[in-house]
């Protein structure tokens, strides 16, 4: 069963329809990446996908499968992620790494220090 996020989103003036889906953000952040779009959070921002937003970020950890209650817990997060990322070769590791500082340039936000700390040992390889 396909799970989406189906709500409006207010930006500014501006309200748009919010539709969240792992698969087709995979899709789509392939496809920019093909064609060389280094601003991936303004594609995020056409998907919902914003700080502003955390319903759609915590959709997309449903569907990839962190259960509502782990959420909030800093080490079923990381549980999760070291999880979902075991097979992900050291180079990729720190690909998602720099892409994750970049994309948090990019939105304006500052990465917490356990985040830090997790991205530095991707980053070390």
């Amino acid at each position: 069963m396909e799970r989406r996020l189906d709500s409006p989103l207010k930006l500014g003036e501006k309200v748009i329809q919010v539709s969240v889906n792992l698969e087709e953000l995979r899709q789509r952040l392939a496809a920019a990446a093909a064609e060389g779009k280094t601003n991936l959070a303004a594609l995020l921002r056409e998907m919902g996908i914003s700080p502003d937003n955390p319903a759609a970020v915590q959709q997309l950890l449903m569907e990839a499968g962190l259960k509502p209650e782990e959420m909030g817990d800093k080490e079923k997060l990381a549980q999760f992620v070291n999880q979902m990322t075991q097979s992900i070769t050291p180079e990729m590791k720190k690909n998602i790494a720099a892409f994750y500082h970049q994309l948090a340039k990019d939105m304006g936000s500052e990465i917490p220090e356990d985040l830090q700390r997790f991205l530095a040992d991707w980053q070390k390889g």
